[in-house]
């Protein structure tokens, strides 16, 4: 089986697949990379975000995973008023892009698409403690967040969900 995780972004998008053995009850990584979408080359986010989908399912298309595991993107609202923050609007159009996104892998695709959230998936755990464990049961070496946070989902769902062990 293969898995296919995403941190989706309006400027990056981490992405993380996985190979797993149901026999063995393993799970191996077979690559981790970031895909970036310059502010130099698409200067307005709502064009960045649909370019950031269509290469998602690109690369759906590409590695014809099993599952995909998404990153539900959150709306931090400011502690004073409770008013949203700042970047509310990207991220809502993020939102729906991550919604249309696994809409669209599901339904026309034929794979199961599950959205996590960050508290799921992470909890309050601190970013350096995830990189560290993403490196130790993995192997992964990268520094970038993105890939960081695509990992982290993966590892998440092998070990947690399906009690698999890193191979």
């Amino acid at each position: 089986m293969k898995l296919l995780c995403i941190d989706p972004g309006t400027r990056k998008m981490g992405v993380a697949v996985f190979e797993l053995d149901g026999k063995k009850k393993r799970g191996r990584l077979l690559k981790c990379f970031v895909e970036v979408i310059s502010r130099k080359k698409v200067a307005k986010w709502q064009d960045r975000i649909d370019m950031m989908a269509d290469k998602a399912i690109e690369i759906c298309n590409k590695e014809k995973p099993d599952r995909v595991l998404i990153e539900q993107p959150r709306l931090f609202l400011s502690t004073r008023k409770g008013q949203a923050a700042s970047n509310s609007g990207a991220v809502l159009k993020l939102m729906g892009m991550v919604y249309c996104m696994a809409g669209a892998l599901g339904v026309v695709k034929g794979r199961e698409v599950t959205l996590v959230g960050v508290q799921q998936w992470k909890g309050n755990v601190p970013k350096h403690i995830t990189q560290k464990r993403v490196l130790w049961h993995w192997g992964c070496k990268s520094g970038d967040d993105n890939i960081t946070d695509a990992v982290g989902i993966g590892d998440w769902y092998i070990r947690k969900q399906l009690k698999y062990k890193p191979e």
